[in-house]
């Protein structure tokens, strides 16, 4: 039952891509001049969109220059003579205090960033110490 019912769908697929396919050799039969007039119209949607489209681009262009001005001009300071925040706290800072870390950054070898890794390397250097220890037993 359903093989038969298989069979019926691909039978009427069939009829139904045959007329198709005679429908579209009968409209792609038409004379020289029809297809000229389609090659036409084509070329001229494209140029017309062409022109649309490059008015577009800089009217958008226009508008985001526009913009920018607008956001560069509303600005109180210009961006070069502003001072960063972090700069303003640090020009406040006690002038010993400043010495005495500047002095603690120099007397320590290895920079802040640089402190975990440090202690993996002394960690794996004792392990390494005890391994050699245990071999020469």
């Amino acid at each position: 039952m359903k093989h038969e019912d298989e069979f019926e769908l691909e039978a009427e697929d069939r009829v139904w891509t045959d007329a198709f396919r005679e429908a579209i050799h009968a409209e792609s039969e038409r004379p020289a001049v029809f297809w000229s007039a389609q090659r036409a119209a084509i070329r001229g949607r494209i140029t017309s969109r062409g022109r649309r489209s490059s008015a577009w681009m800089a009217f958008a262009s226009a508008a985001a220059l526009l913009l920018f001005a607008v956001m560069l001009l509303s600005v109180g300071t210009p961006i070069a003579t502003r001072v960063p925040e972090k700069l303003q706290v640090a020009a406040r800072v006690d002038p010993d205090q400043l010495l005495s870390e500047v002095q603690e950054t120099i007397d320590n070898p290895i920079p802040d960033s640089l402190a975990p890794l440090d202690l993996l390397a002394q960690d794996m250097d004792k392990d390494f110490k005890a391994n050699k220890r245990l071999a020469k037993q």
